[in-house]
C-alpha cells in the first residue's frame, strides 16, 4: 500500500475519477436493466390489452348481430301479418267486398327506414318499400268512402300489381322467417 502514498493529486483525481465513473456505470447498467425489464412487461401488457380489445370487440359484434337478428324475427312477423292482411283483403272479385275489407284494414308497417336497412338486404328493402308505395298508390287512385254501384269494380280490376308484390313479400318473409329458426 505505499503506492497510495506516492500519488500526487492528479492521479487521485484520476482514482476518484474512475471510481465514480464504475459507480456511476453500475448505477446506468441497473437502471438500463429495470428498464428493460418494464419494456418487457410493457410489450405483455400491451399484447394482453390487444387481446381484451379483440374479445371486446368481437363480444359487441355479436351482441349486434343478436339485436339485428332478434329485430328482424320481430319484423318478419309483422311483415307477414301485413302482408297476409292486405292480400285476404284484396283477393276478390267483389269490388264490395274488397270496400270493406279496405276499410277496416290497418295495413301500415311502422318499421323505419333505418330498421328496415338494418335487418335486411337491400333488395329485400326494396321489395319490402315498393310493395307498399303501390298499395299506397292503389288506394289513393282508387278507394274512395262513398261509391256509385258502377264505381266499385275498379278496386278488383286494379287490384293485381299489389296482389303480385304482397304475394311476393309473403314469400319472402317465409323464407326469411326458415333462414332466422334455423
Amino acid at each position: 500500500m505505499e503506492w497510495v502514498k506516492n500519488l500526487d493529486s492528479s492521479d487521485w483525481i484520476s482514482v476518484i475519477n474512475a471510481l465514480a465513473t464504475l459507480v456511476l456505470s453500475f448505477f446506468v447498467y441497473k437502471s438500463t436493466n429495470k428498464a428493460s425489464e418494464a419494456a418487457v412487461k410493457t410489450v405483455q401488457l400491451t399484447e394482453q390489452t390487444l387481446i381484451l380489445n379483440q374479445s371486446m370487440v368481437t363480444d359487441k359484434e355479436e351482441e349486434k348481430r343478436m339485436y339485428r337478428n332478434s329485430l328482424k324475427y320481430q319484423y318478419v312477423k309483422v311483415l307477414m301479418k301485413r302482408s297476409d292482411d292486405i292480400l285476404k283483403a284484396i283477393t276478390h272479385s267483389d269490388g264490395m267486398k274488397i270496400h270493406k275489407n279496405l276499410t277496416n284494414l290497418e295495413y301500415k308497417h311502422y318499421i323505419s327506414p333505418e330498421n328496415l336497412a338494418l335487418c335486411f338486404k337491400d333488395y329485400e328493402v326494396k321489395q319490402i318499400a315498393d310493395a307498399w308505395y303501390s298499395f299506397e298508390i292503389y288506394l289513393e287512385k282508387y278507394y274512395k268512402v262513398t261509391y256509385s254501384h258502377d264505381e266499385l269494380n275498379v278496386l278488383a280490376s286494379h287490384a293485381g300489381t299489389s296482389i303480385e308484390n304482397f304475394t311476393i313479400i309473403n314469400d319472402l318473409m317465409t323464407v326469411l322467417q326458415k333462414e332466422i329458426n334455423h
